[in-house]
């Protein structure tokens, strides 16, 4: 919820891409934390998505919404489907308060699972466009979005999952890498809370891919590229069993990825009149 009327107007440009910022507030989320979330896109454009940036995989306090390369690229999509999304600080980064004290004793809030509960909080301060809820992510906020829509069906009419992480046995032979970049944090910075998330992130997976076949009945955009071991073309593929309508897309490389996505992600949105 709106805990503040903390609305102000930056209608900036980023330099690094050439974003249009607007109205920036202050949301509450569940379990007493708090964030800011912002609008990006044409000022006079409809607000059609609610998007979450990756993990701060070296230090989750510096990581933004608005300084995750992927996410980025998404951004840039915004003016050529002439809409604006809503993006925000996920728990654990950048803007985010209110967890702190329990991060230690709590560290599974920072799971993909619990993130959702923070994303739909978010879709509830906003008024989006046409009667239509889209939700979509990079890497950890792809997950989160995935879980998003599992838990709110009735609430969710589309969704875009950039770049999704490594699941399933993958990720389950990435844990030991996981959970050693959470220490490395730790040892650093031990007066920190900021470790916890890379330890909730270390033990977070997505749902047993036999649970998700044709679990949403919704337009799915899947993006992609190849050659990145910890966010595998694999995981992406095997997603497309989540509906019926699953567009698939895979650069041959992230580089190249990063040029394509915003016109797929606009021709995707585009589809939401």
């Amino acid at each position: 919820m709106l805990i503040k009327s903390l609305f102000f107007t930056l209608l900036v440009k980023m330099a690094s891409c050439n974003i249009e910022v607007g109205e920036t507030r202050e949301i509450s989320v569940s379990n007493g934390a708090t964030t800011l979330a912002s609008l990006v896109g044409p000022a006079d454009a409809p607000v059609k998505l609610v998007w979450g940036h990756g993990l701060g995989s070296k230090d989750p306090e510096l990581r933004t919404r608005f300084n995750d390369k992927s996410s980025n690229s998404s951004y840039e999509g915004m003016e050529k489907a002439n809409a604006r999304l809503v993006c925000y600080d996920a728990r654990g980064h950048g803007s985010s308060h209110g967890w702190e004290d329990t991060a230690h004793e709590d560290q599974l809030q920072f799971s993909w699972a619990e993130l959702a509960k923070d994303m739909i909080e978010v879709v509830k301060n906003y008024e989006l466009a046409d009667g239509y809820t889209i939700v979509g992510g990079s890497s950890m906020g792809s997950a989160t979005a995935l879980y998003t829509a599992l838990q709110n069906k009735d609430r969710i009419d589309g969704m875009i999952l950039m770049r999704p992480p490594t699941a399933w046995e993958e990720r389950l032979a990435r844990k030991d890498q996981l959970i050693e970049g959470a220490r490395v944090l730790q040892l650093l910075k031990p007066e920190s809370p900021y470790y916890n998330v890379l330890y909730g992130s270390a033990y977070s997976d997505l749902p047993p891919l036999d649970t998700l076949e044709k679990a949403l009945d919704i337009p799915i955009l899947i993006v992609t590229a190849k050659g990145d071991p910890t966010h595998p073309v694999t995981t992406a593929e095997a997603l497309q069993v989540l509906s019926d309508d699953v567009t698939l897309f895979i650069a041959e490389s992230y580089s190249d990825g990063l040029k394509q996505f915003p016109d797929v992600i606009a021709e995707f949105l585009m589809r939401f009149k």
